[in-house]
């Protein structure tokens, strides 16, 4: 069994449709790329 619902709820969305998920993969990655960037900028609003 998958560790969380969500995880196992990606495999199958990842699975009908592999495009959108590699999509999604890749803005998820961007986003956190974009927000550890900001981070240094803005730390004390990452890490209160």
């Amino acid at each position: 069994m998958a560790s969380s619902p969500i995880s196992s709820f990606k495999n199958r969305i990842g699975r009908l449709m592999p495009n959108g998920y590699l999509h999604s993969r890749k803005i998820h990655y961007l986003s956190r790329y974009y927000a550890s960037h900001q981070s240094k900028h803005h730390s004390d609003q990452t890490h209160p």
